[in-house]
Formats: structure tokens, sequence, C-alpha cells
């Protein structure tokens, strides 16, 4: 008869509770990544706007929307991004969650007045508080837009009727759904007019011509680089701060897949690796782009643009392609 050992119990047991911990902390790391459904349709519409509302501004401060709408499966609302008031940022809400959608020309009852750096914007007045008090007998959908000086159009969809418009007299808007909702006789309705988005990486002319107007003459590039979205832009400086403090040595900017800037002005940016202390003008680092032979890959995922050796040495472009090592050409010393 083998005898008991204790010791061996003892490190089976540790053994188990390591593979148990284990096993507990990848299903937290998967609940995570893969949130639960929310089936909206089973919500009021209070209750959805409050779900929705509360995933959005996990993430981000609670900007008032510029228009909005409802429907049992999803809520669609619309947001100044960026500097540009003539269009605005879509964000929709399904069960699976909030998700960024794409960009719209905002619609003439919406538009600034000439000459507004407002963009018509209410800091006053939330759709998401108004749209809140909504009750759900007999409402099918909803659709509501902040005019500029803050007075709002409403739309309300019902069972068996056409959508009443409030204030009545108000003409007829653009509908605010990305995807018409079952029930509603949507066809007589305008549509919002989509951005047209650029592609960096797949047109990386459309880069250089973008920065044509941002980084003329003799303004000297520090950094660059882009993707299929975005297009960050570094500039040696001096980049003003905050009131008091010092410039900073660089200044960035950063553009989306529409060209926008984020922001007004330079972000003030202090020394990084990859940095050229010197800068480069955008002619030539656009020449040294267009001598790579990967410059028209349809594959190209990010290229970069910045100097070694502490920002003193080579100034050089990194292109990343899918399945290969960064591709690093079109070296010159400075």
């Amino acid at each position: 008869m083998r005898k008991f050992s204790l010791k061996k119990l003892i490190v089976g047991v540790v053994v188990l509770a390591g593979i148990a911990g284990l096993i507990h902390n990848i299903g937290r790391e998967y609940q995570a990544s893969h949130p639960p459904q929310t089936d909206l349709s089973r919500l009021t519409p209070a209750q959805a706007l409050a779900h929705c509302r509360a995933i959005w501004t996990a993430g981000q401060y609670d900007q008032p929307p510029l228009a909005l709408s409802w429907h049992p499966n999803g809520v669609d609302w619309y947001v100044l991004e960026g500097v540009d008031a003539a269009s605005m940022r879509h964000y929709g809400c399904t069960a699976r969650g909030v998700e960024q959608g794409g960009r719209y020309r905002r619609p003439a009852q919406a538009s600034a007045p000439s000459g507004s750096d407002e963009g018509g914007f209410s800091a006053e007045l939330n759709l998401f508080d108004r749209a809140a008090s909504l009750k759900a007998d007999h409402l099918l959908a909803y659709e509501a837009m902040l005019k500029p000086g803050g007075a709002v159009v409403e739309r309300l969809w019902t069972a068996g009727a056409d959508p009443r418009t409030q204030p009545a007299a108000t003409p007829g808007f653009p509908a605010l759904f990305t995807a018409p909702p079952t029930g509603l006789a949507m066809a007589s309705h305008l549509l919002l007019v989509p951005l047209a988005r650029k592609n960096w990486v797949r047109k990386p002319k459309d880069v250089f011509d973008l920065l044509a107007g941002e980084a003329p003459p003799p303004v000297r590039i520090a950094a660059l680089s882009f993707n299929e979205s975005t297009v960050n832009l570094t500039i040696v400086g001096p980049t003003p701060r905050s009131e008091g403090d010092s410039p900073a040595p660089y200044g960035t900017a950063r553009f989306d897949e529409y060209g926008i800037r984020s922001m007004r002005g330079w972000n003030p940016q202090d020394a990084a690796p990859g940095f050229c202390q010197q800068g480069r003008e955008l002619a030539e680092v656009a020449a040294r782009f267009w001598q790579l032979k990967e410059a028209n890959e349809p594959g190209l995922l990010v290229a970069a643009f910045g100097c070694a050796s502490g920002g003193t040495g080579e100034a050089l472009w990194k292109l990343r392609l899918p399945n290969r090592r960064d591709s690093t050409q079109g070296t010159a010393r400075p």
C-alpha cells in the first residue's frame, strides 16, 4: 500500500488553484472585451437613452448632441467633433453597444450662423435630457434637432399615422436614423448627406495635399505619420503653452479620415524620440516618400517620418506592411 504524501497533495492543490485562477482571469478578460448585449427593444425610451448615454460618456465628456433619434432597436446622435462646424459626427447605439459612425453635412436648419465659431451649439440644452421624458405609449420612433439659438424641432412617429412635427409649422428636416426602423414610411423623407472619407494609406498624395495648407514654407516638419484613418503632424515650434509657461519646442496636430483637425492651432509638445530637431520642409518630406518603392503599395498599413540618433541623425521614412518587418528607406544626412 502506497504511503499518503501530504506534500504531493499540497502541490496538487496549489496547481489546481493556479489553473482555476487562470481560467477565472481569462473569463474576466473575455467578458470585458465581449460585454453582454442589451436588448434595447425591452427598454423604455428613457431607459434606452440612459443606457446608451452612459456607455458613450464613459469614455468622453457629456457633449450635448446637435441631433438625436430613438427607435426600439437603437439610438442615433450627432455631435460637433473637431474644428469643422459645417459637419457633424454620428454615434450609434444598438444591442452591441456604442460605435462611432461617419460625418454628415449639417442640415440647413441646424447650420451655424455665418461667422459663428460655436456652430449653433447650445451647452444649456441636452437632447438626451429632453428625450428622456418621452412617453412610450403608441410611440414608434422619435427625432429631434437643435437649431441655432437653442430652439428644438421634433418629429414623433406613432402607429397608424404620419409623423407629427413640433412646432407644427416647422419645415421638414432629414431623417436622423442611419437605418430605417421597421414600420416607418421613410420613402418621402430627405436623407442626411454623408461626407466623403479618405483612406490616407491608399492615396498618400491626399496627405501631402492636405498638409500643403497646414505646413507651408518656412514651416519645418519634425515628424509625420499616417494610417488608414488618421494623420499626425509635428512641426518645429516654438508653440505657446498655458499663460505663464515657456513655449514648447514643437507643435502637433491630428486630422481624421475626413481631413478635419481635432483642434484649432497647435498642441504644445516636448521633444520625443524620432523627432527631427531641425525639421524638414514638406516638399523634402514628400519627395523622400515618393522615392520609396512601397509608396503606392496597396497593403501599406502605416507610414512614419522622423529622424534617428536623438533627432540629429538621418531623416527617414518607415513603412509597415502586413506580415513584413518595417521597411526603412529614403535616408539622407542632414
